[in-house]
């Protein structure tokens, strides 16, 4: 997963549950970030890059970083997807 520097960044300092943003916080957050149009290429770029990266897990990317939790990775995805679509 080292590939998804990005993702490692918003998942660790914005979704992470010990800052204890609402959802409404975190879309701000990521609207923020994705002001940054450098930012937003590359993150939009990782997202599709994850889509087909077998390798690649959301359920462990939160978990790694106190996300949210999911029981299945697909929950996880959609939830990513749905959160993430500020950068698609």
């Amino acid at each position: 997963m080292s590939d998804y520097e990005n993702l490692h960044y918003l998942v660790a300092n914005i979704f992470n549950v010990g800052i204890g943003y609402s959802e409404e916080q975190i879309i701000n957050e990521l609207k923020e970030e994705a002001s940054n149009l450098e930012f937003l290429d590359q993150t939009k770029y990782e997202i599709l890059k994850s889509n087909n990266d077998h390798d690649f897990s959301w359920m462990q990317l939160f978990e790694m970083y106190d996300g949210a939790y999911f029981h299945a990775e697909i929950e996880a995805r959609d939830y990513a997807m749905k959160i993430l679509s500020v950068f698609l």
